[in-house]
């Protein structure tokens, strides 16, 4: 039997240190939110790592950041957010 094949796609990701949510966003996309030690928050469908110290969400459909808390929307993200990861508080799957 072939080990690989066995293994959870997210226990490379969970020996960095990553919560598990974030970690299954890299191969399943659905709706998770994640939120920053600031106290703000980014719904997003999927993550892709970039480099050791950040993380790309993709899908992003709303921030809840510094920039945009005075207006009663948030932008609309095609390209995606880079996030420091040591700048996470807490992942949700959201699951529905």
């Amino acid at each position: 039997m072939d080990a690989t094949k066995d293994e959870d796609p997210a226990q490379k990701f969970l020996d960095l240190g990553w919560p598990y949510p974030l970690a299954k966003s890299t191969w399943d996309q659905w709706d998770y939110v994640l939120g920053l030690k600031s106290g703000h928050y980014i719904h997003f469908k999927t993550a892709i790592p970039d480099g050791v110290a950040f993380v790309h969400l993709k899908g992003v459909d709303h921030l809840s950041l510094p920039i945009y808390e005075d207006k009663k929307w948030s932008p609309e993200v095609e390209r995606g957010i880079t996030v420091r990861l040591d700048e996470i508080a807490w992942v949700i799957d959201l699951g529905h």
